[in-house]
């Protein structure tokens, strides 16, 4: 089989998994498993499981998501947010 055949056979097993209801993230792993298994090997594959989703959630841009969502957390239970609205009306130059 092509790698062209490949592609189009994940392609079409990726809609299938879609339109059946399977959630994205799972249909995409399964699809990427397999066309990973069949292009090299299913031992690469299980290797590629155990090491991927280390090094994708240990990058610096994973980390600095929670810390803005805890700093809006912050803003919100502190009413920060309001306080700074109601001072920005006398800062020059607003309307």
């Amino acid at each position: 089989m092509t790698p062209l055949e490949m592609g189009f056979l994940g392609i079409i097993l990726l809609f299938i998994f879609l339109f059946s209801g399977i959630p994205i993230g799972i249909a995409f792993m399964v699809v990427g498993f397999v066309g990973y298994g069949f292009a090299f090997s299913f031992d690469g594959a299980l290797g590629c499981i155990a090491t991927v989703p280390y090094t994708t959630f240990a990058d610096y841009g994973f980390s600095v998501i929670p810390l803005f969502i805890l700093m809006g957390l912050v803003c919100i239970c502190h009413s920060i947010k309001r306080r700074s609205l109601c001072r920005s009306t006398w800062c020059p130059g607003t309307a």
